[in-house]
């Protein structure tokens, strides 16, 4: 997958609702510029999320990735290590994290990542 030269930030979330953080990350993307600074997602679910449409026509990637919970922690950092090689250098922001998230950070050396974590515990969604 080849991006241009726009920097991109990659969230994780569980799906992309109308939840408070959610709704709240598309209305920071939907206001900044998008010729400098992208938004892609990492959702956790296949369900067709709320704003997964409005994302695709504002220039965002949604991947879907099963769950910790669900996928194993093998097979989850495994997927996540085969998004994050297609991806170019990537700023990280607010992620719903458990310490498995962390791995495929750790395993690829990017120039510049932001990590802002809430813990969560791992609830098999």
């Amino acid at each position: 997958m080849k991006y241009n030269k726009v920097d991109r930030v990659l969230h994780i979330v569980s799906v992309m609702d109308r939840g408070g953080a959610e709704t709240l990350l598309m209305n920071v993307y939907r206001n900044l510029d998008r010729s400098k600074l992208q938004f892609d997602f990492i959702v956790h679910r296949n369900d067709q999320g709320d704003y997964d449409n409005e994302i695709r026509k504002l220039g965002g990637k949604i991947y879907s990735v099963p769950s910790l919970g669900i996928a194993g922690p093998i097979s989850y950092v495994k997927r996540l290590s085969e998004i994050m090689s297609q991806i170019p250098i990537l700023p990280f922001t607010r992620i719903p994290i458990t310490k498995v998230d962390f791995l495929p950070l750790q395993q690829k050396s990017q120039e510049f990542r932001i990590v802002f974590a809430t813990l969560t515990a791992t609830t098999g969604q």
